[in-house]
C-alpha cells in the first residue's frame, strides 16, 4: 500500500505545483490585507481542557473517525487531505472548476481561499493545540504527511475554513448549488477528524472563522469586483451546458491519417507476470494503468513502458505494482485516465457498470451514468472498450457485440456484423452523443470451430477521432491454426450527426497465431493513445489477454502502431 500511496502523491504534488504555478501567472492574492483580516481569537472560545466533557466528545469522535478508515467515507477523506480544494468542490457546482477552464471563477474562490488561510493561521499559532493523531502517536489515515503535519497546530483546522469559505464563495456566485455546496462542505470539514488530523472541536471552529471570514469578504469592493466577473463566466457555462452542442460543432480532424506503421510485437517474461490484461491507459511519461479482468480483486496494474522516442519501438515494459482496495473484482476490461481529476474509470464486464478510482484504486463513489439500454449486453459481451480524451472532454465506451435489443450475435452461420451503440459522456459524467458503430463481419471462411468477433478497445484522439479495435478470435476444434485477426479503423463523430451510422476508415491490419511452429497468437484487448513521438506522430499502445499464459502455451504480448 505505501508504494500505491507516493505514485498518487507524486501525481498529486505535480498537479498541486501545477496549480500554484497557474496562481503566479494569474497574479491570484489575497483580498483581504492584514489589517483587514478579523481577529477571530477575540471572539474564538479556547479549545477544550483535557478534563472537561468538550475534550470527552472529542475523544469520541477521534475514535469515531478511525472506525470509517476503512468505509468509502475514509476513502474520501484520504482524497480530500490530497486534492486540491478547486477539485474537492467541482462536483458540486456541475463543471470543472480550473485555471484554464474557469480562470474569473478560479481567480474568486482561490482568492477567498487565501484570505481564510490567512485569517487561520493566526488563530493556530495562538492556540497551538497539537493533533490528536500527534499527542496519541498513532499514525493518521495518509502517514506520508505526518511527520510534516506535526510540525503545524490543530485549532481551528485550516482545511475546513477553506472547505466553509470555498462553499459560501460558490454559493453566492452560483446560488442553484447552494445546498449541494453546504454538503460538501460539512462533509469535506469531517474528513479531517476520519484523517485523525483534526478533533470535533477543530472542525466546529472552522465554520466559526469562515463565517467571519466571509463576511469580510463581502464587504471589500475587490471581491465583489471579481464576483461580478465569476458570475459572467457562470452565466456563459450555464448558455454552453443547456445548449449541449454535439461535438460536430466545434472538433474537426486536422488531416487523413496515411502513414501507419505496424511495429512488431514484444513479451517480457522476466518482468511481467503472467495476466489477463484486457485494459490499458497512458498515464503520461513511461507510466500506464493496465486492467485485469481475472483479477481477485478490483484495481489495476502500473507499468512502465519504455518506447523509442522516434520509432515507437517497445524497448521494455516493467510491472511495478497492482493497485487496489480490496474489492472484489467486477471482470475489469476497460480503463481510462481522467487527469483533470487524477481519477481513473474503470469498465466492468460483470456488471455494466463503469466506476471512478483515485490514484489508490479506492472508488470514490462516482461512475458514468450508462443508459439503461446497454443492460441488454449479451453474457460476457458488455463493457470491454473505454477511452477518455482530455482536449476533447468526452468519455467513450461500446459493448463488445451487438445489444439483445438491437440483435443477434456474429456467429460463423450466421456471417453477421456487430451493429454497436458508441456512447459517449461528457465531464459531468452524464451520456452525451450516441452512434451505430457496424464491425466488419467474420473472415472465417470454413463453418467449423469457433469465432469471436467484436470490439475490444478504443482510443481517443486530440482531434475527436477514434480508433476502433475490432478483433476475431478463430479456434479450429484442435486448436491448432487458431489465430486473432486484428483490425483498427478509424471514426469522426465530428462530421456527423448523432444518431447516424459512423463511416469508418481503414487504418491497419494483422494477424497473429498458434501452429505447430509459430506461438505468436495475441488477443489484444487493451489499446490506448500514447505520447506523441519526437516527429510529431502518434503513438498507440496494444495490449493482449493471454489467460495466465494459458499452462504456457501463450504469451502476454505487447505491442506499438505509430499514426501520423
Amino acid at each position: 500500500m505505501k508504494m500505491n500511496r507516493l505514485w498518487s502523491l507524486t501525481i498529486l504534488s505535480v498537479s498541486m505545483a501545477a496549480n500554484a504555478q497557474t496562481q503566479q501567472k494569474l497574479k491570484i492574492e489575497s483580498f483581504l490585507s492584514n489589517d483587514q483580516l478579523p481577529d477571530v481569537v477575540l471572539f474564538l472560545p479556547n479549545p477544550p481542557s483535557d478534563d472537561s466533557p468538550e475534550y470527552a466528545n472529542d475523544l469520541y469522535y477521534y475514535h469515531w473517525g478511525k472506525a470509517q478508515r476503512d468505509t468509502p467515507a475514509g476513502r474520501q477523506a484520504a482524497i480530500d487531505e490530497c486534492a486540491w480544494t478547486s477539485t474537492a468542490f467541482s462536483p458540486a457546482v456541475g463543471f470543472t472548476i480550473s485555471p484554464n477552464e474557469t480562470p474569473e471563477i478560479f481567480k474568486l474562490v482561490e482568492g477567498a481561499r487565501k484570505s481564510a488561510n490567512e485569517t487561520n493561521k493566526r488563530a493556530k499559532n495562538h492556540y497551538m493545540r497539537i493533533r490528536p493523531f500527534s499527542k496519541f502517536n498513532e499514525p493518521s489515515l495518509v502517514p506520508e504527511y505526518d511527520d510534516e503535519e506535526r510540525t503545524t497546530y490543530s485549532y481551528p483546522s485550516s482545511h475546513s475554513v477553506r472547505g466553509w469559505v470555498y462553499a459560501m464563495t460558490l454559493a453566492v456566485c452560483i446560488p442553484d448549488s447552494t445546498e449541494a455546496l453546504m454538503l460538501r462542505a460539512r462533509k469535506y470539514a469531517m474528513n479531517r477528524v476520519i484523517c485523525g488530523r483534526h478533533y470535533k472541536s477543530d472542525v466546529d471552529a472552522s465554520h466559526i472563522v469562515a463565517t467571519a471570514v466571509f463576511c469580510k469578504l463581502m464587504s471589500n469592493p475587490a471581491f465583489q469586483k471579481q464576483l461580478k466577473k465569476a458570475r459572467k463566466e457562470y452565466k456563459h457555462i450555464r448558455k454552453k451546458q443547456a445548449k449541449q452542442l454535439p461535438i460536430s460543432k466545434h472538433l474537426q480532424p486536422t488531416a487523413d491519417i496515411k502513414d501507419v506503421t505496424i511495429n512488431p510485437q514484444r513479451h517480457f517474461i522476466k518482468t511481467v507476470p503472467a495476466g489477463n490484461y484486457s485494459g490499458i491507459t497512458w498515464l503520461g511519461g513511461s507510466q500506464y494503468a493496465v486492467v485485469n479482468d481475472k483479477s481477485a480483486t478490483a484495481g489495476f496494474h502500473l507499468m512502465t513502458i519504455n518506447t523509442d522516442s522516434v520509432t515507437g519501438v517497445i524497448l521494455s515494459v516493467q510491472a511495478d505494482s497492482f493497485i487496489t482496495d480490496g474489492h472484489p473484482s467486477r471482470d475489469e476490461e476497460g480503463i481510462c485516465y481522467v487527469p483533470q481529476t487524477n481519477t481513473l474509470f474503470i469498465s466492468g464486464e460483470k456488471d455494466g457498470r463503469i466506476v471512478e478510482h483515485d490514484t489508490y484504486g479506492r472508488l470514490t463513489g462516482r461512475e458514468l451514468t450508462v443508459p439503461e439500454v446497454f443492460k441488454t449486453a449479451y453474457h460476457n459481451a458488455s463493457m470491454e472498450a473505454l477511452t477518455y480524451n482530455a482536449n476533447t472532454h468526452r468519455f467513450w465506451t461500446t459493448s463488445e457485440n451487438t445489444l439483445r435489443n438491437d440483435g443477434k450475435k456474429p456467429t460463423l452461420t450466421n456471417m453477421l456484423n456487430n451493429r454497436l451503440r458508441l456512447q459517449s459522456f461528457d465531464d459531468n459524467l452524464l451520456p452525451a452523443e450516441q452512434y451505430w458503430y457496424e464491425s466488419d463481419a467474420t473472415v472465417v471462411k470454413k463453418k467449423k470451430g469457433e469465432s469471436v468477433l467484436g470490439v475490444s478497445g478504443m482510443a481517443a484522439l486530440n482531434d475527436g477521432r477514434i480508433v476502433v479495435l475490432e478483433r476475431e478470435l478463430y479456434f479450429p476444434k484442435k486448436k491448432i491454426g487458431s489465430f486473432a485477426h486484428i483490425k483498427l479503423y478509424v471514426v469522426t463523430p465530428s462530421l456527423q450527426q448523432p444518431g447516424e451510422l459512423l463511416t469508418k476508415t481503414f487504418l491497419a491490419e494483422f494477424r497473429t497465431k498458434i501452429n505447430l511452429t509459430k506461438r505468436s497468437f495475441a488477443n489484444y484487448e487493451g489499446i490506448c493513445a500514447g505520447p506523441i513521438l519526437a516527429d510529431g506522430k502518434q503513438l498507440l499502445v496494444l495490449v493482449c489477454d493471454s489467460q495466465n499464459q494459458n499452462r504456457g502455451l501463450l504469451k502476454d504480448w505487447f505491442k506499438t502502431i505509430v499514426i501520423k
